[in-house]
C-alpha cells in the first residue's frame, strides 16, 4: 500500500492519516445517514440502546452488558 503508484502501489504514504480520515467519514455518515444499509447492517448486529448503536458486548448467555 504504501508503495509508489509507478510501483503498483496505491500511494499512500500516511496510513495513520488516511485510517482516521476514513474512519471520521464514515462515523458521520452513521450520524447522518440512519437508513444506509451500514448502518442498518451494524444495528442488527450490536443492536441500537436510545436510538444509537450498541456496545455490542454479548455474555456467553446472549445477553448484552
Amino acid at each position: 500500500m504504501c508503495l509508489q503508484k509507478e510501483y503498483r502501489g496505491l500511494g499512500v504514504r500516511q496510513l495513520k492519516e488516511f485510517n482516521e480520515a476514513l474512519i471520521g467519514k464514515w462515523c458521520l455518515r452513521m450520524l447522518v445517514d440512519r437508513d444506509g444499509l451500514w448502518y442498518r447492517v451494524l444495528a442488527a448486529r450490536y443492536g441500537e440502546e436510545d436510538g444509537r448503536l450498541g456496545a455490542g458486548v454479548v455474555l456467553r448467555g446472549g445477553r448484552r452488558l
